[in-house]
């Protein structure tokens, strides 16, 4: 090789090296000088190396190999992906694919009940590219095996297409090719939905309170993988593995709601999320112990989005902040700096490079907020906006550069992490990973919270939804911007799936198109199509949302359609339409006469109608009801069964059925069902995340597993080759291939090692060293491996990995390069110093590994090795070199340790089976070999390498080289020869004196031998020829002409062998090893590991070997010990076995009190001064080792107390472990503690005895409290007691009618009861409740009242009558209680007002008592029983039972006074329980009962309620006693219980009571005759007797019930009382109609009387008529169709009047009546004499008028069809075409259209009759001609013909039929009905028929007027015009004449109703009757109850 060459290449190796990465921050000044090194030591310098002092080098790292681990399996778990063969490609910002992530949604079950786990694919891109075409997804194996792969799929971006998974190369993978579904194009987002189908029978409770890892990459060909790197930024398992949880433990994904749709700039158009774990951060010192999680979420933010947020940057004007949360597990690995600083935030560009405007925030411990089962942490960051209730915020001045930048951006929040505490988990658990769930995103505040509308399917069976078709949810009853951001979710509220209405957005970056998006199909009504169809299950919840709004009060309904099958297959399949009508689609491959059934019930009817459809040629069916709209497609085929339901004929509310039974008996059933979801009390009122800005990924911290692979050596030589800066494995001379190349120059060998070279596995993975000084100080170096590079389409420009072959396999690996030259001192607090640092032998560096985002690898512990060459100068080796390098063997310590002595190829301190041997000697022809010498030696012979051998014996020690030499570095050594004829004398094993191994002399002047050798063990016999000579050769040196060589012979000697030593038995743990030994002597003792400590025997023969810091005996480990005595031989090997650790004395356990659920302290006892540790376990197992203290000092009483520590939470179930230790004793085996549930025991309320003889009375403080009951005792010596209650707000009140000078705090609750309310003395007492819980009674005794003088003071009280009475003065102490009047003839009172203003007066009563208003024990108060005391019967209050007081006190009473009823009780009836034996009720049966009678009267305590034996129920109320019949409260089991009876009077038709809604109930007369009835809904019942049948005074009737398959009741008898007189019975009121929704009901009754009306609940209410007879009520609120309203009139001096009944009927059904027309089918007409079909379809023609000409103006005869709606025509044969038609609607709105006519043409005489028609303003269509859509409205009036004589034939018939309280009505033309809708019923007045006028002048061709300020109305007809006054019953004619009408007009819903027989005197109208037998105009139908109008008969 050419040197000059080889020295040019090296030099430019050199320069590349100069280029290398720097490794640290700062460059240190002056080299690193080694301790104590010498390249070749005198035996004076040995001497003092082995006597060095100890060194103090710095404590090491406990995790470190000595080995390579390259061989092992990575496993991090589960969730952990290996790359395989994959490649990841780093790309950046410029690539196609800007970001790309998974999220996890939420589940749902489809159509064919399977559960899918819904996920999304999320992407970006900038344009259109293919390289990246793969997504593929690894999920847990657990959860793997449980998805069903051929159901599974993915969705493209148009939402038309699905792809199902292809298997992937790995276990638990699959793939799907993403390009073709995401259709890339420039400038996109996509996401994706991905449904994951659970396995057959597997709902989500199947897969357990656990999380679940679902992974995804995106790959393209040649095994490329995307990986977001850019740049230098290091290529970390999340820049190419993105991650989401299925968080079924922590429920992360449902924590906070996804919000609803957003408009304009978004923030995060899309997003991403990455992690990246730094492990040795640049701010931190290397001390700290401190690593940086890095949290980075990725987002690409709208060119708009800098709005200061502010300002106005916000969703809907609601503020927005960024949001973390995350598994509160993480914050155990927080490390808090002084500060309590534990995170700061960056924002990086999308480089991954700092944003240079952006500011940084910090985050304190303190910011952190909890979930409220403390499972999760969050983090919000907001503007001084942004406020939320409870929740701590990180407040600034502006999210923008704070938080998020301009377009691509990170949020990044760097958590400081304990190192030390994370490596201790791993090390623990051994494992090398942990995974926490996380959520990262912007969110509102969600300042007005959400509306929720919540019910649980009731139905029998599943409801499915079929695929494709849809949820359907009408709000249309909300105004229009409260629907806005409507979602549903059905199922659990954790994790079922909240579907939105914006869908998944697919669209351009700034667009919000997309898939699965809500459809408004009708006003308010939305769609949520579903792909998957659904299943909703029994009991499953049905949840809608309202975003924004917490108030909306709805409806909201949920339209319920459920379809057998899909389209076509058999079962019927309903639609709803944009017009709210229904498309039925029917279709069945049965033979003909296969059926379906309609099933519904008709608007105001309570009954089902069925409509059959027959098959046959088409398909037929007998509406009759006309619901089927416009013109049906009959064909029997798949296209055709098509039929519009009209709705408006249908009962609002009711199901419709469509049914059909196949051939195999299959019936198959599809519904429509209209169900209303009720406004829930809860509203969502947490943050919501922003729209699509979301992302639910993972943390993981991990461990790399991988140690770097390093060999060192102190010299480099390697050319690596021109094209690579790091490495080049197919370079010879490269120490990994070959490290004792000896191709190299001797310049070029001693070049100093500058840079390490090393390999790992982890591409651009991170790199650091560590060398530890023996003077105790540490040097740090870095690197970062070498990475491969792609182009834009992803293929590899530089390939960076490399092959490197370790102890015979070989591995793919990434070089690094480390400098050497810029090393920095370990970080601490002190200052950086420190330099270039010189590799020795021995040395001992630690390196590890890190991936770039995981805690680094175990410190690998690699040895500096040296080289020296061996130049053989003159001669050659055997192998014919010049030269040769040999690896010095290790030394049997490392550099650092104490006691180092530097080692030779042979002798001391040399490391077995390491390192090569000495060479052998070279050889030259003529000359003999001298010896080695060093570089100082060569130069000393004067760079001579052929000297004389005196020249070479003058070589020092130092000087020369042979294989005992020390050796420190490497080095070049030199062959010596000499040309002299020498003989030599080789040792051969042993030494000579100055211990060389060989000695020449020179034979000219004879032969003189060296002192013989020595050899230990051995004696000299003499020299011979040979080395494996026996013997030696008489002779040998005699007579020596030439040179040669000679060996030394040696034999076994006979030495004296040193005595054994001793070991004293070591232990486990033991850090000396002790024995004895002869005195003097040395003593090696060697460890497992071939570590060697040398030590020597004292005096007394005692020796003590210490173990190296860094070494540790273990159980069973074997030593071997050897003592050395002087020059004797060494003894014998002495082994001994560790033996098991000594066992230190153990602390005793200490003890832990169970703490409470949400207690903060936890206490315990434990020995004095001990330190107890305490830590916690989750109830669910998880948190494990959660720290609550530690080192807590047990005082001197025994006991300790830890406090929680903020962030923890204690809840019931969870396990408290504690241990102590005491100095010197071992820990404690742990204690341990559940925490039990928080105390549930009410607290009782605190009660205080006031000095004035006040007595107060303070609530317990627990929020939950609602109800406090305060019992006292007056100066009266009445008992009252208080029911203080809470409102909902909080604010505490007492009972209406409470003495005014009782007072109460509505903050606090704090009741003050003065002095003079409280008798002396006496006790109060006091509970409060808790829902169902009562606390312990508190009780005080009053105080007296204190005896103050005052001055004499009047009492004045007034009297009814409004005079002053002056009472008895005061005594100075008592006031005057003896409710004596001082004035004579005046009686004192005390008077009070009712609700109505009503005086109310008690005679002889001084004070209302507390609580005695007539109310229920439910708190309502009972009107009727307050203001309608009946002194005869007061207990006659429907639904409750009136209980007398103990006493049997009535009240006190003034004739002719309406009182309240003072000290009664009105207890609910209870239901009925049944019991086995209703004479012997068992334990449970008492309870039930008792439990019955609390749910009626749920304000009664349990201790307020007793029940015995027998049924019969005690109540105690205060002083009051009550009791409840046993017939009220059970019955025997499986009897129907006993119903009620009216009692019945002499005379009566009807007998009335109540039994169990819908039985059967038989009434016996005492004749014997049975008189059946049922009870109606409400639980009445009414029995008519027969005509011939009249009841008596005093007969007795019986009555039984039976309900369904129940035993009949007992019987129950009444007797007839007597019948009250006519003349003083009241007559009966009336009640007008009554319609549900109505706010009042009304009626009339006699003047001033009072009317009683019972709603259907029972309660009652009163009221007075006016004068004039009218009354009126507030209704009660939920009336529905068909309830009764009954009423009775009690006039003055009269019985009552017998009840009246009206039913509440349905509201006016909603009906679109707007009339529109189609033409879309229009068809010409032929010019003949037929009646032809036009095409033309008017839709609601109700109210419309029609009328046609032909060109020459002539009338056409024209008419709708009232079944089609078709316009049909008779042109006859004379008509000149085109037809021109012209519609009016009701509203006045005309509409012409023109009629092609066949052969006709516009503007030519077709008829020949000299007329042409104009063309101005027409335009042609095929097939039609028409003049405009829409012309100007103006009002047309419908004119109808005069009335025909009865009897003539005439071509056109007409009339209107109306029926009495029905909105419908018919019209009848030419025998063809057509119904129409009126929105008012006509109604029979005064027996006067009373009719809509709007409607009859309709009949009659009359226009109508209403002056609104006169309020008359006119009638105007041929001229006539009639004016009615409202208030008059006069018709006053235009022609002067005034008729008097028999009645007044009637004024209902802003509607006149008036007498038809009056407006037809005016228009000369005939009236009469269905049975006079004559026609008349307007005839009335006594049976049908309907009046007819004939306008042509």
């Amino acid at each position: 090789m050419d040197k000059n060459k080889k020295s040019k290449t090296f030099n430019k190796m050199s320069i590349r090296k100069g280029i290398s990465l720097s490794l640290a921050a700062l460059t240190l000044a002056g080299p690193i000088v080694p301790y104590a090194v010498y390249a070749n030591p005198t035996a004076a310098v040995q001497g003092t190396m082995k006597k060095l002092p100890a060194k103090a080098p710095a404590a090491y790292p406990t995790n470190t190999v000595n080995a390579n681990n390259w061989n092992e399996t990575e496993v991090k778990g589960d969730d952990y992906w290996p790359l395989g063969d994959l490649k990841p490609v780093k790309v950046g910002e410029s690539d196609p694919v800007d970001m790309t992530d998974i999220n996890y949604q939420g589940y749902f079950v489809d159509a064919e009940g399977r559960t899918n786990l819904r996920l999304v694919y999320m992407e970006a891109s900038t344009v259109v590219s293919a390289v990246w075409k793969n997504l593929v997804i690894r999920v847990d194996s657990d959860l793997y095996s449980k998805i069903d792969w051929e159901k599974s799929y993915v969705v493209s971006t148009d939402g038309k297409d699905t792809v199902k998974f292809s298997q992937g190369t790995g276990s638990n993978e699959k793939q799907v090719n993403i390009y073709d579904l995401a259709k890339r194009v420039s400038s996109k987002k996509t996401n994706l939905p991905i449904n994951l189908v659970l396995n057959e029978g597997l709902d989500i409770t199947s897969l357990g309170n656990k999380n679940y890892v679902i992974q995804s990459r995106l790959t393209g060909s040649k095994n490329r993988l995307f990986a977001y790197a850019p740049g230098k930024t290091s290529l970390d398992y999340s820049s190419y593995t993105r991650q989401t949880s299925i968080s079924l433990k922590d429920n992360i994904t449902s924590e906070f709601l996804r919000g609803p749709g957003q408009s304009g700039a978004l923030i995060a158009q899309q997003n991403q999320f990455m992690t990246e774990f730094i492990a040795n951060p640049d701010k931190f010192d290397d001390t700290s112990e401190t690593a940086v999680l890095r949290t980075m979420y990725g987002g690409l933010a709208d060119a708009n989005s800098s709005i200061n947020t502010v300002d106005g940057k916000a969703l809907k004007g609601k503020p927005i902040a960024y949001m973390q949360v995350f598994d509160a597990r993480l914050i155990d690995y927080f490390k808090a700096d002084a500060n309590g600083v534990i995170a700061d935030t960056t924002i990086l560009e999308e480089n991954k490079d700092p944003s240079k405007d952006a500011k940084s925030i910090p985050i304190k411990m303190e910011n952190i907020n909890y979930t409220k089962d403390g499972k999760l942490a969050y983090i919000v960051i907001g503007e001084s906006n942004f406020s939320k209730e409870g929740v701590k915020v990180v407040t600034v001045d502006s999210l923008y550069d704070h938080v998020y930048d301009r377009v691509w951006y990170f949020t990044t929040i760097d958590y400081r992490i304990d190192k030390k505490k994370l490596s201790e988990t791993f090390e623990t658990k051994g494992q090398n990973k942990e995974i926490f769930s996380s959520m990262s995103g912007f969110v509102d505040s969600n300042p007005n919270g959400w509306s929720i509308f919540e019910n649980s399917y009731d139905g029998n069976e599943n409801f499915v939804v079929q695929e494709g078709e849809s949820y359907i949810v009408d709000v249309s009853g909300i105004s229009k911007k409260d629907q806005q951001g409507l979602m549903i979710q059905v199922g659990d509220t954790t994790q079922s799936l909240v579907r939105a209405m914006q869908g998944y957005y697919n669209d351009s970056k700034g667009g919000f198109n997309g898939i699965e998006k809500a459809n408004e199909i009708a006003a308010g009504i939305y769609e949520f199509t579903l792909r998957e169809g659904a299943t909703i299950k029994p009991g499953e919840s049905i949840r809608i949302y309202l975003p924004d709004n917490g108030d909306a009060q709805g409806p909201v309904n949920f339209m319920e359609i459920h379809n057998a099958t899909k389209r076509n297959k058999g079962g019927a399949t309903l639609k709803l339409r944009g017009d709210r009508n229904i498309d039925l689609h029917i279709y069945t491959e049965e033979d003909k006469g296969a059926k379906f059934e309609l099933i519904y019930t008709p608007n105001g009817k309570t009954e089902t109608t069925t409509v059959t459809f027959t098959k046959g040629g088409l398909w037929s069916n007998d509406d009759k009801n006309r619901i089927i709209k416009g013109i049906p497609n009959t064909a029997v085929l798949d296209t055709g069964g098509n039929f519009v339901l009209d709705t408006t004929k249908f009962e609002p509310g009711k199901d419709i059925i469509v049914k059909t039974t196949k051939k195999d008996g299959k019936e198959l059933v599809s519904s429509f069902k209209y169900r209303n979801i009720q406004k829930s009390a809860e509203k969502y009122t947490k943050m919501a995340w922003v729209d699509h800005q979301d992302n639910s990924s993972i943390i993981s911290i991990e461990k790399s597993l991988f140690v770097p692979y390093q060999e060192v050596y102190t010299n480099d030589y390697t050319d690596y080759g021109k094209d690579e800066l790091y490495y080049n494995e197919k370079v010879d001379n490269n120490h990994y291939k070959n490290p004792t190349d000896n191709t190299v120059t001797n310049e070029e060998f001693m070049n100093n090692t500058e840079e390490l070279l090393g390999f790992t596995k982890y591409q651009g993975g991170n790199i650091r060293m560590r060398y530890y000084q023996p003077d105790g100080k540490v040097y740090v170096g870095k690197a970062t491996a070498d990475a491969s590079e792609y182009n834009d389409d992803g293929e590899v420009t530089k390939d960076a990995e490399k092959a490197v072959n370790i102890g015979g396999t070989e591995y793919k690996a990434y070089p690094y390069k480390m400098s050497l030259s810029t090393l920095s001192e370990l970080r601490d607090a002190g200052t950086v110093e420190g330099g270039k640092l010189q590799l020795l032998k021995d040395m001992k560096l630690l390196l590890n590994a890190s991936d770039g985002s995981s805690l680094p690898s175990n410190w690998y512990e690699t040895r500096v090795k040296t080289r020296v060459l061996f130049e053989a100068t003159e001669g050659q080796f055997e192998d014919t070199s010049k030269k040769a390098v040999k690896v010095v063997p290790d030394n049997v310590k490392y550099y650092q340790d104490e006691g180092y002595t530097a080692n030779g190829f042979t002798g001391a301190n040399v490391k077995e089976n390491t390192g090569d041997t000495f060479p052998a000697a070279p050889t030259a022809t003529g000359k003999t070999f001298l010896g080695w010498a060093t570089k100082a030696g060569y130069e000393a012979l004067g760079s001579k390498s052929v000297v004389t051998s005196a020249e070479y014996e003058k070589l020092t020690a130092e000087q020369k080289f042979t294989e005992t030499t020390p050796i420190t570095s490497h080095e070049v050594v030199y062959a010596i020869w000499s040309e002299e004829k020498l003989i030599t004398f080789d040792a051969n094993g042993g030494k000579f004196a100055d211990g060389a191994t060989t000695k020449t002399d020179n034979i000219a002047d004879g032969v003189t031998a060296p002192d013989a050798p020595k050899q230990d063990g051995k004696t000299f016999l003499g020299w011979a020829s040979t080395k494996d000579a026996t013997a030696p050769e008489d002779g040998i040196l005699d007579n020596v002409n030439e040179a040669k060589t000679v060996y030394a012979v040696w034999k076994d000697g006979v030495v004296e062998k040193t005595a054994a030593p001793t070991v004293e038995a070591p232990k486990a743990g033991d850090k000396e090893i002790k024995g004895t030994a002869p005195a003097g002597s040395d003593v090696t003792v060697k460890l497992p590991d071939g570590t060697e400590i040398k030590t020597k025997a004292d005096q007394d023969g005692k020796w003590t070997a210490t173990l190296p810091a860094d070494k540790e005996l273990a159980e069973n480990d074997e030593i071997k010990v050897v003592a050395k005595d002087g020059d004797k031989e060494p003894s014998e090997e002495v082994k001994a076995t560790v033996g098991a650790k000594t066992p230190e004395e153990k602390t005793a356990a200490p003890t832990v009190t169970a703490p409470k659920a949400g207690d903060k302290e936890i206490k315990g006892t434990g020995k004095a001064g001990a330190k107890v540790n305490i830590t916690k376990e989750n109830a669910d197992g998880s948190g494990q080792g959660t720290e609550i203290a530690r080192d807590v000092v047990v005082g001197n009483d025994g006991t300790w107390t830890a406090n929680v520590p903020e962030g923890v939470t204690l809840a019931e179930g969870d396990i408290i472990y504690a241990t102590q230790k005491e100095d010197g004793k071992t820990v404690s085996d742990q204690a341990e503690a559940t925490v039990v549930a928080a105390d549930t025991k009410v607290q009782a309320p605190t009660l205080k005895a006031n000095d004035d003889g006040s007595v107060t009375v303070t609530p317990p403080t627990d929020k939950d409290v609602e109800v406090v009951q305060i019992t006292y005792t007056d100066e009266n010596n009445h008992e009252g007691t208080l029911a203080v209650t809470k409102d909902a707000k909080g604010q505490w009140k007492l009972p209406d009618g409470t003495d005014p000078s009782i007072t109460i705090d509505p903050a606090t609750g704090l009741v003050t009861i003065p002095a003079n309310q409280v008798a002396d003395g006496s006790e109060v007492k006091a509970v409060a409740q808790k829902g169902t819980e009562v606390s312990d009674e508190a009780k005080v005794k009053a105080k007296n009242n204190p005896v103050a003088k005052k001055e004499v003071t009047k009492w004045v009280q007034e009297t009814a009558d409004g005079r002053i009475i002056l009472l008895k003065t005061e005594d100075g102490n008592k006031s005057d209680n003896d409710g004596v009047s001082d004035i004579e003839g005046y009686e004192f009172v005390r008077t009070d007002k009712t609700e109505d203003d009503t005086t109310i007066t008690y005679t002889n009563v001084y004070k209302l008592l507390v609580g005695s208003k007539s109310v229920g024990l439910d708190g309502q108060e009972l009107k009727a029983a307050a203001l309608g005391y009946d002194k005869e019967n007061p207990e006659e209050f429907t639904g409750y039972t009136f209980l007398f007081d103990e006493a049997g006190n009535t009240p006190s009473d003034v004739e002719g006074k309406k009182v309240y009823v003072v000290s009664r009780i009105y207890a609910k009836n209870p239901t009925v329980v049944e019991v086995a034996d209703t004479n012997s009720l068992t334990l449970d049966e008492q309870k039930a009962v008792k439990a019955a009678v609390k749910a009626a009267n749920p304000d009664l305590l349990d201790n307020q309620i007793s029940v015995d034996n027998k049924g019969e129920v005690t109540i105690k109320r205060g002083n009051q006693t009550a009791k409840l019949a046993s017939d009220l409260t059970v019955v025997k089991q499986g009897q129907t219980v006993a119903p009620t009876v009216e009692a019945p009077k002499a005379g009566d038709k009807e007998i009335k009571g109540t039994a169990p809604a819908g039985s059967d109930v038989t009434v016996k007369l005492p004749d014997g005759t049975e008189i059946k009835t049922k009870a109606d809904q409400d639980g009445k019942w009414t029995a008519t007797l027969p005509a011939d049948k009249e009841l008596a005074e005093n007969d007795e009737i019986k009555v039984v019930a039976k309900d369904g398959d129940k035993e009949p009741s007992e019987e129950v008898k009444a007797t007839v009382g007597a019948k009250t007189p006519e003349e003083n019975k009241s007559t009966k009121p009336t009640i007008k109609p009554v319609k549900v929704g109505d706010k009042e009901i009304t009626g009339t009754a006699g003047p001033n009387a009072i009317v009683n009306v019972t709603y259907p609940n029972g309660d009652v209410t009163e009221t007075t008529a006016d004068p004039n007879g009218n009354w009126s009520v507030d209704a009660p609120e939920g009336m529905t169709e068909g309830q009764t309203i009954s009423a009775t009139a009690t006039e003055g001096g009269k019985a009552p009047s017998d009840a009246v009944e009206a039913k509440v009927k349905g509201n006016t059904p909603a009906v679109d009546d707007k009339t529109t027309i189609d033409d879309s089918k229009s068809k010409p007409v032929e010019p003949t004499n037929e009646n032809q079909g036009t095409g033309i379809i008017v839709n609601n023609p109700q109210g419309s008028t029609i009328t046609a000409e032909d060109e020459d103006g002539r009338y056409v005869p024209v008419s709708i069809d009232p079944i089609t709606g078709e316009i049909r025509v008779y042109p006859e044969s004379d008509v000149d075409g085109p037809i021109k038609v012209t519609i009016t609607d009701k509203d006045g709105n005309v509409r012409v259209i023109y009629i092609d006519v066949i052969g006709h043409a516009m503007g030519r005489d077709d008829n020949r009759n000299g007329y042409v028609g104009d063309r101005d303003n027409y335009w042609f269509l095929p097939g039609i001609i028409r003049r405009h859509d829409r012309v100007e409205t103006h009002p047309v009036y419908t004119v109808v013909p005069e009335k025909t004589t009865v009897g003539t034939p005439v071509h056109d018939t007409l009339w209107y039929v109306f029926h009495i309280n029905e909105y419908e009505y018919e019209v009848v033309r030419n025998g063809v009905v057509t119904k129409r809708i009126m929105d008012v019923t006509p109604v029979i007045q005064n027996d006067r028929t009373m009719l809509p006028l709007r409607y009859v002048a309709e009949a009659i061709g009359a226009d109508v007027q209403w002056d609104a300020k006169t309020r008359t109305a006119t009638f105007t007809k041929n001229g006539l015009t009639a004016s009615i006054q409202i208030d008059s019953d006069e018709i006053v004619l235009s022609n002067g004449k005034t008729i008097k009408m028999d009645s007044k007009p009637l004024n209902i819903k802003d509607r006149i109703l008036v007498s038809v027989t009056n407006v037809a005197n005016v228009f000369g109208m005939t009236n009469g009757n269905t049975i006079d037998g004559s026609d008349q105009d307007i005839e009335w139908n006594q049976n049908d109850k309907t009046a007819t109008i004939y306008i042509r008969r």
